[in-house]
């Protein structure tokens, strides 16, 4: 019995791991400094908050799918697992090959500027010297492996939850946790009696249009999720990451 609790806690264990790596590569740049909320769903008003549920729901579907194809079907690369993906058509994986090295440049590069930037407004490190910094720290976490990435990331990524829930927090409570909610149900309220459903085809747009360009990231959650070997162990730890991703929008 003990030998089968083991079992089961480290199948749980590496599925929030790898639920963690792809919560932890959404929480980049463009979320962290609120540019993807404001443009994505803070504009839809009070369909902003279902709008970001529903759209981790996408996300995290697809990643589930996609791990799942590639474990399943015993597949090595990712060019493989869309020639398996959109067969018989040929050719159509090199699409997702250019789209993922264009938003691959775009993201590190703007990861590796802003939290360098961050670093200089807070302690006055040069900038140049927390883009030498930041680099060598990224440039090792990817060198040494899937196992690696899954540890750091699982604990960055528990350590952006908390930090965005701390922050929302203390937002409300500065504001007075009574008056903060019922400001925030009085703007939602007021936004559904001004706009109504109008804006549900841009809700559906933006829903999709987000998840897409969020899916760059099935290469890495390909190879970290290498371990989950069952549909089940996939959906598991894709319900770990639908749960913080939710979460952690929603409240941003």
């Amino acid at each position: 019995m003990a030998n089968i609790s083991s079992i089961k806690a480290a199948s749980l264990s590496m599925c929030f791991s790898v639920g963690a790596v792809l919560f932890s590569s959404h929480a980049g740049g463009g979320f962290a400094t609120g540019n993807q909320e404001n443009v994505y769903f803070v504009s839809l008003g009070w369909l902003g908050p279902i709008t970001a549920i529903i759209t981790m729901l996408l996300f995290t579907l697809t990643i589930k799918e996609a791990m799942n194809m590639y474990n399943s079907r015993h597949l090595t690369s990712y060019r493989q697992l869309f020639q398996n993906l959109y067969s018989p058509f040929k050719g159509i994986e090199y699409l997702f090959e250019a789209f993922f090295y264009i938003m691959v440049l775009m993201a590190v590069s703007a990861t590796i500027s802003g939290a360098a930037s961050a670093i200089n407004a807070q302690t006055g490190l040069n900038y140049y010297a927390g883009i030498g910094i930041v680099g060598t720290i990224i440039f090792f976490l990817t060198i040494f492996g899937a196992g690696l990435v899954r540890r750091a990331t699982t604990y960055m990524g528990m350590a952006i939850l908390a930090m965005v829930i701390m922050i929302f927090s203390v937002g409300i409570y500065m504001g007075g946790s009574i008056e903060g909610t019922q400001f925030f149900t009085a703007t939602m309220a007021q936004d559904f009696a001004t706009n109504g459903f109008s804006k549900v085809p841009t809700a559906i747009l933006h829903a999709f249009t987000y998840s897409g360009f969020q899916c760059v990231v099935i290469p890495t959650m390909i190879v970290v999720g290498t371990p989950l070997v069952t549909r089940k162990n996939c959906a598991t730890s894709m319900c770990f990451s639908f749960a913080m991703n939710a979460i952690a929008l929603t409240l941003a």
